[in-house]
């Protein structure tokens, strides 16, 4: 009798937020792939949505209904990708089928967003009491796992970059800069606008945009007659490649990440990044070695960090492009293969 492992996630891609858990969909993806023969995989998801707070309470109430036929179905392994809420239903199944090994990775704002409170406690109690593994996407973010739930996870495994996909290709460079992400206060955006207004500028920049967000609106902030930009709302991993490869420095100015997957894919197109200098980036980045850092939320130190990468020399850019590569412990693929051997633990 084949093995069942069931994924679980309420971040996937949609229509509306194209690029959200896309790293659990390509999990998926890939696990179907390689799983052997005596494994069968399975995944329950909620796709990705901007909704009101009635719309949210709908969204997870249809969660709760779809997820009662799961309960009648028998399981090896579930793996349960962000924490809350839906961490509260795998439980239950737990309850009915005690012996499942029952795995979380946590991403960040899974764990960012819970307070202190009676719900953080009763969610402390499941982790503590029901989960068999626990798994950090990054070195620096295991710390506030351990810091909010008290527990120290098994092992650091990232999202896993498609290797397949993001590599550098040879075509040429066509924009300065990239920002690459959702158009939010915690990805920096602002940081970029008022950066790039601040830019001394001899000749004229391109910039491509790649997000969607509550800073779409305010990107007109960016005033230059040197600057030329182009603004792209949605796109597929092949498109980012192409993004990454035809772009000089993608910049990542983010408050707050748990891995930072775009600069890991960005890296691996051999495309040096300018980073604030939180650890998610750190962890990856070497400043002037394969990129740039800059302390974050200074607009001004990004705007030199910016004026710098653009006044290298060929030379220099090709030596920060080498040593972009990152090791196979990044790939899709490793990831995949480690989740496996974690799903055939005893």
């Amino acid at each position: 009798m084949k093995k069942k492992v069931l994924l679980v996630t309420n971040m996937f891609p949609s229509t509306q937020k194209p690029y959200s858990g896309i790293f659990v969909k390509n999990q998926y993806e890939r696990l179907n792939e390689i799983l052997p023969y005596s494994w069968e995989i399975d995944i329950f998801y909620q796709k990705r949505q901007i909704t009101n707070l009635y719309g949210t309470i709908a969204k997870y109430l249809n969660q709760i209904i779809r997820f009662v036929p799961v309960l009648f179905k028998k399981y090896d392994v579930i793996h349960l990708h962000f924490l809350y809420p839906l961490i509260f239903l795998v439980a239950v199944y737990k309850l009915f089928h005690p012996r499942v090994k029952l795995i979380v990775t946590y991403h960040g704002s899974d764990i960012h967003n819970l307070k202190k409170g009676r719900l953080s406690r009763i969610i402390k109690f499941i982790v503590v009491n029901y989960v068999n593994y626990n798994i950090s996407v990054s070195e620096s973010f295991a710390n506030d796992i351990q810091n909010k739930l008290d527990v120290t996870p098994d092992i650091i495994l990232p999202a896993g970059v498609d290797e397949l996909i993001f590599k550098p290709k040879n075509i040429p460079k066509k924009y300065h800069l990239a920002f690459v992400g959702s158009l939010y206060h915690i990805k920096g955006i602002d940081l970029f606008c008022e950066a790039i207004n601040l830019l001394k500028l001899e000749n004229k920049i391109s910039i491509i945009i790649v997000g969607t967000g509550e800073y779409l609106n305010k990107l007109e902030l960016i005033n230059s007659e040197n600057i030329n930009i182009k603004i792209i709302e949605g796109a597929n991993h092949q498109f980012l490649s192409n993004v990454f490869n035809e772009t000089n420095f993608l910049v990542a100015p983010s408050r707050k990440e748990s891995f930072g997957l775009v600069v890991s894919e960005a890296m691996s197109c051999g495309t040096p990044c300018i980073c604030s200098d939180i650890n998610a980036f750190t962890e990856k980045v070497v400043d002037k070695e394969n990129g740039y850092l800059f302390s974050a939320g200074k607009a001004i130190e990004l705007s030199k960090s910016i004026q710098i990468a653009l006044n290298i020399s060929r030379v220099e850019y090709n030596n920060l492009s080498n040593n972009c590569r990152l090791s196979d412990s990044y790939t899709l693929t490793y990831v995949c293969k480690k989740l496996i051997e974690i799903y055939n633990l005893k």
